[in-house]
């Protein structure tokens, strides 16, 4: 490295090479160091974004013999997870004596697992059973929105569970009048008060 108050021209390495600098390219700071200024073009062949049309999903790599052996047991609890909820769903909404919080925040639950489970397991046994490795970039999206998005309500209907266990254990003469109907439709998202 050469000393600050030297005469010689220094090189600067910039784009992979180095060159003599031009004055217009430098600019010496304080310290005695020069540094090349950026250049107009490189803003324009240094962008970043990218957007495919397509991800290809490749199922299970080394198993692609077993795919469609694993693909029974999901498909199974697919069909037991659409049956279970929707019972649980048939069974708790039209009788009145289970309006009561705690079913209510299984219904929220039963809601939350059905649309979870609609939005990703056909895409995954369209892949074990028809070889459809393709998924279409927006589509993606979506779907990693339904996961994140539902997680984080599934979280929170189950916090607010044990909130309502919590108020029905210590407080059971002021259990309903802490937590009414209308408190819980606003804690599962259901009423705009």
């Amino acid at each position: 490295m050469e000393e600050v108050g030297s005469t010689k021209p220094q090189k600067i390495w910039c784009e992979g090479r180095t060159r003599q600098g031009a004055a217009a390219d430098q600019m010496t700071l304080a310290s005695g160091y020069k540094v090349t200024k950026p250049h107009q073009a490189m803003s324009t062949q240094n962008e970043s974004f990218y957007q495919p049309t397509t991800f290809i999903l490749i199922g299970i790599p080394g198993l692609e013999v077993a795919e469609i052996w694993i693909s029974i047991p999901i498909c199974f609890m697919y069909i037991v997870t659409i049956l279970g909820n929707s019972a649980m769903l048939l069974i708790i909404l039209p009788q009145e004596t289970f309006h009561k919080p705690m079913y209510l925040f299984l219904c929220m639950l039963s809601i939350i697992d059905l649309v979870a489970s609609a939005s990703t397991t056909p895409k995954i046994l369209s892949i074990f059973w028809f070889d459809d490795k393709l998924i279409d970039f927006r589509a993606c999206l979506v779907q990693l929105f339904f996961i994140h998005a539902l997680s984080m309500m599934e979280s929170t209907v189950l916090l607010a569970m044990a909130f309502d266990r919590y108020v029905a254990i210590c407080y059971p003469l002021r259990y309903t009048s802490i937590l009414p109907n209308s408190v819980i439709a606003k804690i599962g998202g259901f009423s705009n008060n």
